[in-house]
């Protein structure tokens, strides 16, 4: 089975490349402290990154932000997950094609949202998750360094592949705040005396 889904992840990530050349997306830089509405993609399949992102979602709402949030459910059984965040939106694997790519009508309200700011915490970069980024219409889309994806983000946050979201999540909040500040993403900040 895993020589199946190798295939199928090629596939997708052909197709998904072949998607990014076609559309169009002209980038608006904003900040954290800037953006009014945000959209956020994770992968639901485990209750502690729900739960950060239910906190995170928290958070962003205190600060005067209009939230929504797109979960993907790998799981076989995602019923177990749904009880995690219940009236949260999800994809699961009946919502995809045979390469991953989620059915369009299930996405459509989310993809339309006109964000400010896209954050992408899909840290193990789930296809399905990677084509909601592409076809979400926002102004600044965030995410996970990857050469390989340098057409889906405005801004790429470079983090080691054994971190946890909670770390990914602590970088988002750096370096959207540094583009409040004016600084350049790989300066450090001026100390003060």
């Amino acid at each position: 089975m895993p020589f199946l889904n190798n295939i199928r992840c090629r596939i997708g990530k052909y197709y998904l490349g072949k998607e990014l050349g076609r559309l169009s997306h002209t980038p608006a830089m904003v900040s954290l402290t800037q953006a009014k509405k945000v959209g956020i993609v994770f992968n639901s399949d485990s209750m502690e990154n729900t739960e950060l992102v239910k906190k995170y979602f928290d958070y962003l709402s205190a600060l005067g932000k209009k939230v929504s949030v797109l979960g993907y459910i790998a799981a076989k059984k995602p019923d177990e997950c749904l009880d995690w965040w219940p009236g949260q939106t999800y994809i699961t694997r009946k919502d995809l094609n045979w390469y991953y790519k989620p059915d369009k009508n299930i996405i459509d309200n989310f993809v339309r949202g006109a964000y400010d700011l896209l954050l992408d915490l899909n840290v193990s970069e789930e296809i399905p998750l990677l084509y909601v980024t592409a076809f979400t219409m926002a102004g600044c889309r965030v995410g996970k360094y990857n050469q390989h994806l340098l057409n889906l983000y405005d801004v790429m946050i470079e983090t080691d592949q054994r971190k946890t979201l909670k770390y990914f999540l602590r970088n988002v909040d750096k370096y959207m705040e540094s583009i409040d500040k004016g600084q350049k993403l790989n300066e450090p900040e001026p100390q003060h005396a």
